[in-house]
């Protein structure tokens, strides 16, 4: 682990307080700080993040860019895509850039609130309503459905929901998704209906209804449709739980996730030759669909691994060595059905993500050239994705580049983004309030800036900022620096010292100076990259 890793913690195994670690003695010098010792996010990194920040400022009702044929996927993939997003700004957030949340705070709410747009979730009627041939092969026929999302069953909205929320609640304790109408669903038909309903839940509300869910079903699951349990979408709620026990003091996820592993294992969920996943199970037949595939398993695999690593050490290397030969030779695009081709690219961006999550670096990497060279990355307006193409056929050198929007705009920009079992320390070290606390850079405009790095050593109690010009051009920045607890800190800009800067006094750093408001604001200009330590005295 490196050091800024260890560090992070540490102290929050210790539990320092903001207080304790601020008085804390300087351990070096300014000027010996390495900012290469600290994390930081290259070009690509953070065009992915700007792609979120793009999608998650689309007005209602616009799904530019995030639109597939998947037709076979319950309520498409919008509503993945959005959660996906959110998740992986809580890592960027959590691991990468702990010193600036403005951005990842503003964003990651945009794109919950997105999960509950009525293109989101107004299937859920028909979905509800189950049927012979989908839900229950001993029914007679449909049954009446109902329209509330979130009160019963839903996994696959309302399981990913929680996660993104208890991930926002956990990094910003701000209490917007304590509120009774933080997830609130309007139904307002024109032409169906008896008129219109609202649908209001809490955080709170929802972690309470899925444990519930677990414990009805003897922990083996809460149910996506009528009659349906998924062992892939399990995995998120069980997180979204963990995450919410540790900003509240409950103990959902302690209680379903041992409970949960065991049925796991009772149940057979994990086929003991192939160690493939069974698609899913009929819950009152007690039957099973099988074979399982790489779509499922591939997402089951990274979210699994964030909580129970050890069954995944156990059953990643059977999956990766039956699909990623596929994948890598372009063989899987012989498979092209005549509808849902996406499904073959949602199973390359799904097992991508377990084999970065699960710290297979070889197959990470390997996956990721593959798409380089085929899938057509593109840059725009600062943005970096992979957009959607339907042209699966393999070509003269027997590769595919069909790439499906879930795959393109955020599955492959988790596999970079994710080192290797950086969700599980994300949920393993939850945020305290030294994290909270700390020191933290504001008021940037990110349509002129990029910030790669930014970060606060609470044992050197140094803050570590790295500016890139943003898709904007502009000859002047400035930004300013909340949380300093120090009266006198050492400035280094781009490794040379700048001087001194002191509460109440002139400052002897150019373009730094104490604001009456307590933050410290800084100028610079930003004809490239610029780096930035102040170093208490």
């Amino acid at each position: 682990m490196r050091t800024f890793a260890r560090a992070f913690v540490l102290s929050a195994a210790l539990g320092l307080t903001a207080g304790a670690l601020h008085a804390a003695p300087a351990q070096s010098s300014a000027a010996s700080i390495n900012p290469a010792d600290y994390p930081a996010l290259d070009d690509k990194e953070l065009g992915h993040i700007r792609r979120f920040v793009q999608l998650s400022k689309l007005l209602p009702g616009d799904w530019s860019g995030m639109s597939d044929d998947l037709y076979a996927v319950a309520e498409r993939t919008q509503q993945f895509q959005l959660a996906y997003m959110a998740d992986a700004l809580a890592l960027v957030q959590h691991q990468y850039t702990p010193a600036y949340r403005e951005l990842y705070r503003k964003t990651m709410d945009a794109l919950i609130q997105k999960m509950t747009l009525p293109d989101i979730w107004e299937s859920w009627l028909k979905s509800s309503r189950g049927g012979t041939a989908y839900s229950d092969p001993d029914s007679p026929d449909l049954t009446a459905g109902w329209l509330d999302p979130v009160a019963r069953y839903n996994a696959m909205l309302k399981g990913y929901m929680l996660q993104a929320g208890a991930l926002y609640d956990m990094l910003y304790r701000d209490g917007k998704y304590d509120r009774a109408d933080a997830f609130t669903f309007k139904y307002s038909p024109g032409t169906w209906g008896n008129g219109p309903v609202v649908f209001r839940y809490s955080l709170a509300d929802v972690a309470r209804i899925i444990h519930q869910e677990y414990v009805d079903n003897n922990y083996e699951g809460v149910l996506c449709e009528p009659n349906r349990i998924f062992p892939t979408c399990q995995q998120p709620p069980i997180l979204g739980l963990l995450s919410f026990d540790q900003v509240h003091g409950t103990h959902y996820a302690a209680d379903v996730m041992p409970k949960f592993a065991a049925a796991w294992v009772r149940r057979g969920y994990t086929n003991p030759v192939s160690k493939q996943n069974v698609r899913f199970v009929y819950a009152r037949q007690g039957t099973f669909e099988e074979p399982g595939s790489p779509v499922l398993d591939g997402w089951a695999g990274a979210w699994m691994h964030a909580w129970n690593p050890t069954l995944m050490q156990t059953i990643y290397g059977p999956q990766r060595d039956l699909y990623v030969p596929a994948f890598l030779s372009g063989a899987y695009a012989r498979f092209v059905p005549d509808v849902n081709k996406g499904m073959l690219s949602l199973a390359f961006g799904h097992v991508a993500f377990m084999a970065a999550e699960a710290g297979d670096q070889d197959t990470r990497h390997k996956m990721l050239d593959y798409a380089e060279r085929n899938f057509n990355p593109v840059w725009q307006d600062g943005a970096y994705y992979y957009p959607r193409s339907d042209d699966y056929k393999q070509d003269a050198a027997g590769n595919s580049h069909g790439v499906a929007s879930w795959t393109g705009n955020v599955l492959l920009p988790l596999a970079r983004l994710d080192k290797g079992g950086q969700f599980l320390t994300l949920y393993k070290t939850p945020w305290t309030r030294a994290e909270l606390d700390a020191p933290q850079i504001v008021d940037i405009d990110d349509l002129v800036v990029n910030v790669s790095q930014a970060y606060y050593d609470p044992h050197k109690r140094a803050l570590i900022v790295t500016l890139k010009p943003g898709p904007v051009k502009t000859q002047n920045v400035s930004f300013a620096v909340t949380g300093l607890g120090a009266s006198a800190y050492t400035v280094v800009k781009d490794g040379q010292v700048q001087g001194q800067i002191q509460k109440l006094h002139v400052s002897a750093a150019p373009g730094i100076a104490w604001q009456p408001d307590g933050k410290l604001t800084v100028s610079t200009t930003l004809d490239g990259p610029h780096t930035f330590v102040l170093a208490a005295n």
